[in-house]
């Protein structure tokens, strides 16, 4: 993870994941009244799942911003039962 915040070399995306989910989790025990993550860092976009799995928590990061915008500015079709 220090590569990453130094901004030099490379990480481990497993050893990340595993750091994240440990520190989310450390965050929810210690504020109990988090209701949502937000994730800033496009780095961490790929380990949003892992996040939410292991918080039960919504979080929302960069590319589910893009996929918001998106689909209001290119709207399909409905399809879907009503």
């Amino acid at each position: 993870m220090q590569n990453v915040l130094n901004l030099r070399g490379h990480y481990n995306l497993q050893d990340m994941e595993e750091t994240l989910t440990e520190t989310v989790s450390k965050m929810i025990s210690d504020h109990p009244d988090i209701g949502a993550f937000v994730l800033e860092c496009t780095e961490l976009a790929i380990h949003a799942h892992a996040i939410q799995d292991a918080t039960r928590l919504p979080v929302w990061d960069f590319s589910t911003l893009v996929n918001w915008l998106q689909s209001g500015a290119v709207r399909r079709p409905f399809s879907g039962w009503i």
